[in-house]
């Protein structure tokens, strides 16, 4: 078990090097869930480890040059919303299906990768 503090600032007092010296006191101790307890409750299920893993294979081909597709990394640095985000998840995976010529979507031909 991990656990939190809410720490008080109860005084700050500056010093003559231009530091400062401060009296902290936990006000509230409250338990935190660790990472391997998230992992537990949020299990991926083998399909979701099979996308990871391929992607993340994909992305690394990228990278290493084995593949001539341009990776693109974009999103909110954050969601604090489901219903923004899944609407911009569709459209991102629209945007993946086509080119983008003049401000249009254009379907690019399939392309077979040998992996």
């Amino acid at each position: 078990m991990m656990w939190s503090c809410i720490v008080l600032l109860v005084a700050r007092v500056a010093k003559a090097d231009g530091g400062a010296e401060g009296a902290a006191e936990c006000r509230e101790l409250s338990p935190i869930t660790t990472p391997e307890e998230l992992k537990r409750e949020l299990a991926a299920d083998d399909a979701i480890v099979s996308v990871v893993e391929k992607t993340r294979a994909a992305i690394k081909d990228i990278l290493d040059g084995r593949d001539d597709r341009l990776l693109a990394v974009v999103g909110p640095c954050s969601i604090h919303d489901r219903a923004s985000a899944m609407e911009f998840a569709e459209r991102l995976a629209e945007l993946s299906r086509c080119a983008i010529i003049r401000g249009e979507c254009v379907r690019a031909p399939a392309r077979v990768h040998a992996h």
